[in-house]
């Protein structure tokens, strides 16, 4: 009796650390949504980004609900997008809308950023599709080292990244920098490239930037709206109310293989373009 106790005993032992083996990494820690009105805020130490950015969907205008490491974390509306702050370490995303779910995909934050596509198909068989677009360090502390790893622009988030070095580069340090918009035809490209720009510039540890919010303020108290910035003289307007040094406009043109980002950098006391960056993609 006592050898079987003992055979059972080292049975177990070996059932429970095969078990441990096979389970499942435990997902490093909870999301939490950025607020809109804050959309620069950036990631601290031992954390990581995720955007969920959402095109235009002609068929439908339910939101998406995205689930990181299955909990309902965010919803996305048409045309539009939202970021989310995690620990890193071990994490899983994916979306669901219309009843349907999207395959789930696992991910390893390493003080990154991710930015991942959700959109809805409708046709004889529906479907929501989550896909990864880009992944990009948040740990380099200069801008040299954040984007040295960008070799060219096919896509729209390594678009911004050279952006961000190119007018990084001209722009003297501790300027105090605002960003305007980005116009675009869909809406959530120019969001995506606001927030992009934002949190790269942040990151760089180089510029003292201005809130969202408090450009949403004066214009709020100007009646104006970001989409309604068309001219150089309003921008930098907006600017000089807001306390900025220097304000970042631009634009996105073309369609499908052929699109071009263009930033400029206005200083606000001159009216001069300061920087200016131009990317294919």
């Amino acid at each position: 009796m006592g050898k079987t106790g003992i055979g059972v005993l080292g049975v177990l032992a070996v059932v429970a650390f095969a078990a441990c083996l096979s389970a499942p990494q435990q997902a490093a820690g909870p999301a939490r949504q950025v607020p809109r009105t804050n959309l620069s805020a950036a990631a601290g130490a031992d954390e990581s980004e995720i955007i969920i950015q959402r095109g235009p969907d002609n068929q439908t205008q339910e939101f998406v609900g995205v689930f990181v490491d299955g909990i309902l974390s965010a919803e996305v509306a048409p045309n539009s997008s939202e970021k989310l702050i995690l620990p890193n370490g071990p994490h899983s995303v994916s979306v669901t809308a219309i009843g349907k779910t999207s395959s789930t995909l696992r991910f390893q934050a390493r003080s990154s950023r991710f930015v991942f596509k959700a959109s809805i198909a409708i046709a004889a068989f529906s479907s929501v599709i989550l896909t990864k677009e880009s992944e990009v360090s948040l740990d380099p502390a200069s801008a040299a080292n954040i984007l040295a790893s960008v070799p060219g622009a096919d896509s729209l988030p390594q678009a911004v990244a050279l952006a961000a070095r190119a007018i990084a580069e001209d722009l003297p340090e501790k300027s105090r920098v605002a960003i305007m918009n980005i116009g675009a035809s869909s809406a959530s490209d120019g969001e995506f490239a606001v927030d992009e720009l934002t949190s790269l510039l942040v990151n760089m540890k180089k510029f003292s930037m201005v809130d969202r919010h408090s450009l949403e303020a004066v214009l709020a108290e100007q009646d104006l709206h970001m989409s309604g910035m068309v001219d150089d003289d309003s921008v930098i307007s907006v600017g000089r109310l807001a306390g900025a040094e220097i304000i970042l406009t631009g634009s996105i043109s073309g369609f499908g293989d052929n699109r071009r980002l263009t930033v400029k950098a206005l200083d606000v006391q001159s009216g001069e373009i300061r920087a200016m960056s131009s990317q294919k993609f």
